[in-house]
């Protein structure tokens, strides 16, 4: 990807595109070209997307705006919530009886 050091690629700002240029130097060769590379598929197309999601989060490091991580369900299953409540049970009941015998 040809790039043009002093002019901010369309859709990015003047301070977004500073900040990029000064993070990202070290990508830019002498012609001024953009150069991201991904040799983590065995497919091209794949490591086409590879790069595009890298530059984008070159873009969004060097714009300084906080993305949240999106949310992670933590709910047990079923099954689950039925084996912590039992062993909380159990090990409530194994303390008890152990204050009771003195322990």
């Amino acid at each position: 990807m040809a790039i043009n050091r002093n002019q901010p690629l369309p859709g990015i700002e003047e301070d977004v595109w500073e900040n990029f240029l000064s993070q990202q130097g070290k990508h830019i060769n002498r012609d001024n070209e953009l150069i991201v590379t991904s040799h983590e598929h065995r497919s091209l197309q794949a490591n086409i997307n590879e790069c595009l999601d890298k530059i984008r989060k070159m873009v969004v490091d060097a714009s300084d705006i906080y993305i949240p991580p999106p949310p992670v369900n933590r709910e047990l299953p079923a099954h689950k919530k039925d084996e912590v409540i039992r062993r909380k049970r159990i090990s409530g009941t194994k303390y008890k009886s152990a204050i009771l015998k003195g322990l």
